[in-house]
Parts: C-alpha cells; structure tokens; sequence
C-alpha cells in the first residue's frame, strides 16, 4: 500500500521545478515549510540590495494531489520570476516513514 508524501518544489525563471530534499508526512507541515522559505529567502534578497516585487499568495491544491488545499507563492526578484508550490509523492513501502527521508 502506498501513501503520500509532500515536498516544496520552486521554479526560478520558468526553467523548470526543483525539488527539494525536506519531506513531510502531512501537506500542512510542508506548506509551513514553504512559507518559512520564502519569507526568508525574500529578506535575504532584500539585504543584499535586491528588488522584490509582485508578492502572491494564490490559493491552490498540492500538486498530483488535488483534494488538498495548499498555496503557491510567486514573487518577482529584479525582473526574474520565482514560484514556489507543495507537490506529492507516493512513498511505496510500509516498512520506511516519511521521516526515515526528511534531511535536516
């Protein structure tokens, strides 16, 4: 039986997502995650003199997930756009939990 797993995925310049290496069990936990990213990431550009426009929070599903809410979150830095957003994945085996796979 297999069960999902979330992780916060980004797109830099529409270049195609990356995913990250931080799994959660729970959708909510990731979107948390997210946000605690973002927000840092936004402050640090910010610091080093960078322009950060275009701040959205849009209501969404988590991807490959679509009975659950989430978020993505677009911004724009000096002209390049960023877009973050929660996918899904299905974890395969009983026998490892999702947090066998969090990195920390």
């Amino acid at each position: 039986m297999s069960r999902l797993i979330y992780v916060v995925a980004s797109e830099v310049d529409d270049r195609g997502f990356d995913f990250g290496c931080n799994y959660f069990e729970k959708a909510e936990d990731a979107i948390k995650f997210m946000r605690s990213w973002v927000a840092k990431l936004i402050m640090s550009k910010r610091r080093d003199g960078r322009n950060v426009t275009h701040l959205k929070v849009w209501k969404d599903n988590v991807m490959d997930d679509w009975d659950t809410e989430s978020q993505d979150i677009t911004f724009v830095v000096d002209g390049v756009p960023y877009e973050f957003r929660v996918w899904a994945f299905n974890l395969h085996s009983e026998s490892v939990s999702a947090k066998d796979v969090v990195n920390y």
